[in-house]
């Protein structure tokens, strides 16, 4: 009976705060759902599994030179989380940070107790330590790119135009091909020709990702935001050339496909459920995307646990490496290790 009683209360509660809303629809019943954990950023939960395996993200977090000074603040992980968090949204400033703090799930998944205050992520950034703050974020990025540097690279430096006096003169036209490639002229201009397009990756970093955002007063913060959205970023795309190795795909294009989702935590029978509500308008693609991601981590995951010699994130690395360039790296590393452990019996 008073269950029963209860969850009248409850009806009773709701129909109260029910607000008429007269839409072009007709009119529409709307009441506010209070403490559902849901976030719009469902899908996360698949990157942030791939951070977990390959290990990026917990050695970013255990790493950071941070001291706080009372116990009873904010924890290091939630203040990483929340920065983090912020910038994957594509956030620019600190005050952005107030469109997390109602989210129920990612911070979860991230390990956190919740989403900090803007105020309080401000604060902690400026306690760290200069100097071994960039290093902290310094050796996680060289970290990011290095492993994908055992291919062979192609530096461009391309002025086809020179300004002289305000005016283009075409006749100044030139390029400078810098290598370490030992093939013929011809191949390695055709290389120059199917080379990346590295120029965008700077236009991303300033118009569909916070670099020139979370602006202080001090250069020091400005140095550390700066360097984690580089961090981010390089995070990011290293997911999306897994999920989609074809070809890049710009933030712009990719977080809405592979992020946004309404999830809804739960838990049942001592399990955590995530329900994904996918609004995208291809959903299905992404949803196979994502699986397949995950079922590939899993089987690294398997591998990385027989070899010792492998890991999760050397074997994402090789993978990018080789749907780059078409040629399995990995086995080219190793075989050139193992050739220079062979010794005369």
């Amino acid at each position: 009976m008073g269950e029963a009683k209860r969850r009248l209360d409850v009806a009773v509660r709701a129909g109260v705060e029910a607000l008429g809303v007269e839409t072009i629809g007709g009119r529409v019943q709307v009441r506010w759902s209070k403490g559902a954990a849901a976030t719009p950023f469902g899908q996360m939960a698949f990157f942030i599994e791939f951070l977990n395996l390959t290990g990026l993200y917990r050695r970013w977090e255990d790493s950071c030179p941070l001291e706080l000074k009372s116990s009873n603040g904010s924890k290091i992980r939630d203040i990483l989380g929340t920065l983090f968090l912020s910038v994957l949204s594509g956030h620019r400033r600190y005050a952005h940070i107030t469109a997390l703090r109602a989210d129920g799930v990612i911070p979860a998944l991230l390990g956190m107790n919740g989403i900090v205050a803007e105020d309080t992520v401000r604060r902690a950034l400026q306690t760290m330590d200069e100097a071994a703050g960039r290093s902290w974020l310094q050796t996680h990025l060289d970290a990011s790119v290095l492993p994908l540097l055992w291919a062979p690279w192609i530096m461009d430096i391309d002025v086809t135009v020179k300004p002289l006096y305000g005016k283009q003169v075409k006749g100044y036209e030139y390029a400078v091909l810098v290598t370490d490639l030992t093939h013929e002229l011809c191949a390695i201009a055709q290389l120059y020709r199917d080379r990346g397009d590295a120029e965008n990756a700077f236009d991303e970093l300033k118009n569909q990702w916070g670099w020139g955002g979370f602006i202080t007063h001090d250069l020091k913060r400005c140095q550390f935001t700066a360097m984690t959205v580089a961090l981010a970023y390089n995070w990011w795309s290293l997911f999306v050339r897994l999920a989609h190795p074809k070809a890049r795909l710009e933030a712009i294009a990719s977080r809405p496909f592979l992020l946004s989702g309404i999830g809804q935590l739960t838990t049942h029978a001592g399990q955590i459920h995530l329900a994904i509500t996918a609004l995208h308008g291809k959903a299905e693609k992404a949803k196979a995307i994502l699986m397949r991601v995950s079922r590939q981590l899993n089987d690294w995951k398997v591998t990385a646990e027989q070899l010792t010699s492998a890991s999760v994130w050397h074997r994402v690395c090789a993978f990018i490496m080789a749907a780059v360039t078409g040629l399995n790296w990995f086995e080219t590393r190793r075989n050139h290790a193992l050739s220079h452990c062979i010794t005369e019996p």
